[in-house]
């Protein structure tokens, strides 16, 4: 596996605010994505440069499968919304000699605290 990328629909109350991605890995250790501002009762759907990417090339599908995602606000007193999180898993499959008995499965990432 090589990178987890973690992206969101986001929108926020009457006024502007500001959140960032958090994705905690397998230790429980949270990693805190680049800070992004909600538009004012706005859906969108984060850019390129909103995701939160995360090198996951040490680790194994199963561990990668205990991984949460979530949001940290980052402005008081405005309602941040989310109507979807995302996390996607890019891996390169294992070839047939590495493989011991099984396949690779691509790993499912619970949405978290």
């Amino acid at each position: 596996m090589k990178v987890l990328d973690v992206y969101a629909r986001v929108s926020a109350s009457a006024s502007t605010g500001n959140m960032a991605l958090k994705i905690w890995d397998d230790g429980g250790t949270g990693t805190e994505g680049t800070s992004f501002v909600l538009n004012s009762s706005t859906w969108r759907i984060l850019t390129g440069s909103e995701h939160q990417p995360f090198d996951i090339s040490t680790k194994t599908p199963s561990l990668v499968n205990s991984f949460s995602i979530g949001n940290k606000a980052k402005s008081v007193n405005v309602e941040k919304r989310i109507s979807a999180l995302w996390a996607n898993v890019e891996w390169i499959e294992a070839t047939a000699a590495s493989l011991s008995g099984g396949g690779m499965n691509p790993a499912t990432i619970g949405v978290g605290q």
